[in-house]
């Protein structure tokens, strides 16, 4: 009969060995696993660094798309990309950056120092913009009426950053406008000393050319369709744009804009006076249609401060073509 204790002991060498047999199997998994769980962690990290690093090129070349979803609308965003035109995708404005952040002294300084005073004599300068740096100024606007809530989202300094070295001419004792172009179109905005030249005042007027004449608009009435005054007068294009094609015409936009005093609207800088159509309704296919319309021979209408804006360009800044 063999001795117990014997049994014991080999019965324990025998457990001992399967265990170390069991380890050595984990062991070796390990051994294999991590190498391969490291190397799947590191591909994905270069991947994720790889697709950020695209994504930066792309922002840097202006090429991203930024998808952000607001009141249950998405948006897209391109920046220096075409505007959706979809209800469902309106794009918001690229942001621009100022160039020089300015003071009020020294902005105003600037107008009145670097002014075109003789009106025999051309700008000394114009320049040229895009159209994506002009529409976050959003000038297609009554620029009094923000003047009236404090704001001042249209002041002398977010101008000159904005628009660098614009040609500036004063007209008179009184009125000044800055100028520069952009899609073959002349914008021209005007400052007052009537608030210390500290922001835009009434409205700016657009040219595309030489100016039309009263008579070329005889056709037009009560009724007609913004694109029919555009078809008639090329200044109004980028109105026509921005309104129509970039924005959404409707009952409710109308509401607003007519509740804040901005009414949807075109200006014509004419040979004889300036013209303003006002459109404060939509015809059966949803196209602005003209309810009014204001025409003064000697270029001036006062502002909702009581204000008499003389709109008075000097034909020499007329555009060339």
């Amino acid at each position: 009969m063999r001795d117990p204790n014997e049994v014991f002991e080999r019965v324990k060498q025998k457990v001992t060995h399967h265990k170390k047999r069991k380890m050595h199997r984990v062991c070796t998994i390990l051994a294999v696993s991590i190498p391969i769980t490291v190397i799947i962690i590191a591909l994905g990290i270069r991947m994720w660094f790889g697709a950020s690093k695209e994504k930066l090129q792309d922002s840097e070349g202006k090429t991203s798309i930024a998808h952000v979803t607001t009141q249950g609308v998405t948006v897209t965003s391109t920046p220096g990309g075409e505007y959706a035109k979809k209800e469902d995708e309106i794009t918001p404005y690229p942001t621009y950056e100022p160039t020089k952040v300015w003071t009020y002294p020294e902005a105003i300084d600037f107008v009145r120092s670097n002014a075109q005073k003789n009106q025999n004599a051309a700008l000394f300068t114009i320049p040229t913009l895009s159209y994506y740096d002009v529409a976050p100024m959003s000038i297609y606007r009554r620029f009094d009426v923000w003047e009236t809530s404090g704001s001042m989202p249209y002041g002398i300094t977010s101008m000159l950053a904005s628009v660098v070295n614009p040609g500036i001419r004063k007209m008179s004792d009184d009125m000044y406008y800055l100028v520069f172009d952009t899609e073959n179109i002349r914008t021209y905005l005007f400052l007052s000393e009537q608030n210390g030249l500290s922001g835009l005042v009434g409205y700016a007027v657009e040219l595309a050319g030489q100016p039309k004449q009263h008579a070329d608009f005889q056709s037009i009435g009560n009724g007609s369709t913004m694109a029919e005054v555009v078809a008639i007068d090329e200044s109004a294009r980028l109105y026509y744009r921005f309104f129509c094609e970039e924005g959404i015409p409707s009952e409710g936009t109308i509401s607003v804009r007519r509740e804040s005093q901005n009414p949807y609207f075109t200006l014509h800088y004419l040979q004889d006076g300036i013209l303003f159509y006002f459109y404060e309704a939509l015809d059966e296919d949803g196209n602005l249609i003209v309810t009014d319309s204001y025409y003064s021979s000697d270029y001036k209408k006062t502002d909702c401060f009581g204000r008499e804006i003389d709109y008075h360009i000097n034909p020499l800044d007329y555009p060339t073509k």
